[in-house]
């Protein structure tokens, strides 16, 4: 099959991740020639066309399912096959933070989560592409996690949106949860966006207000599942947690 040769780095990722994961999720073998716009898919014939399917996916930018597959539309809608597509807000001032020196933090993002990340720039906004949820949101959280350090916890607000914070002292890890069980719970159940602070040590829910207010109080509901030792009171020796941001 061929496609337009600029998509050969998303097809083949970072350190031919990309690649990999399709030959072992659909049990073929892909051979791509580097620079000309062509591969060819080698396997049994519904797991071939499996993995061509996701390979014109990954070669279209709004999901109508042509993009840069030069071969006629496939009507695969964003997300078949496995490969995932998600946009974040950053905000336009927030790109060159979630880019870096050189590219530098896209690529760490990239290398710790397994995901791909790129700016739009001048759009305020980030995409970020994969076949694994868990790395999807991980890179989603780090972004995020950019954009409340550079907001100062504020994050991108929508018209009408308000933020309020609440302070999680000692227990921002409650709020997260295991595996951010908690928070996207909260999330869910309020439709607020929620994010820990870890400098402050404060919860930050951002939509619209009876959004927020629900995310506050089922916030409070879960701080009171763990109240304070004296010795964690202000003024006490018990220390916080590390720096950075983080969300569910």
């Amino acid at each position: 099959m061929s496609f337009e040769p600029h998509y050969e780095g998303k097809i083949i990722g970072r350190g031919g991740a990309v690649v990999t994961e399709m030959q072992q999720r659909y049990n073929v073998k892909i051979k791509l020639v580097r620079g000309e716009g062509h591969l060819t898919i080698y396997g049994a014939a519904d797991m071939v066309a499996a993995a061509k399917a996701a390979i014109v996916e990954i070669c279209t930018p709004n999901g109508s399912g042509t993009g840069g597959y030069q071969g006629g539309s496939s009507g695969v809608q964003d997300g078949g096959f496995g490969w995932i597509q998600e946009v974040v807000q950053i905000g336009a001032t927030n790109e060159g933070k979630v880019i870096g020196s050189g590219g530098s933090v896209i690529k760490d993002i990239e290398s710790k989560t397994g995901a791909q990340v790129k700016v739009q720039k001048g759009m305020g906004t980030v995409t970020i592409c994969g076949f694994k949820r868990d790395a999807i949101d991980a890179a989603k959280a780090m972004v995020e996690a950019i954009v409340l350090q550079a907001t100062g916890g504020v994050g991108i607000r929508r018209e009408g949106e308000v933020s309020e914070r609440i302070s999680v002292s000692k227990r921002g890890g409650l709020i997260v949860g295991p595996g951010g069980q908690n928070i996207r719970s909260i999330k869910e159940e309020s439709g607020a966006d929620v994010q820990v602070i870890r400098e402050s040590e404060e919860a930050v829910a951002t939509g619209q207000p009876a959004s927020v207010s629900k995310a506050i109080q089922l916030i409070r509901a879960l701080l009171d599942t763990m109240p304070l030792k004296p010795h964690e009171l202000p003024g006490g020796e018990a220390g916080g947690f590390g720096g950075g941001g983080f969300g569910g």
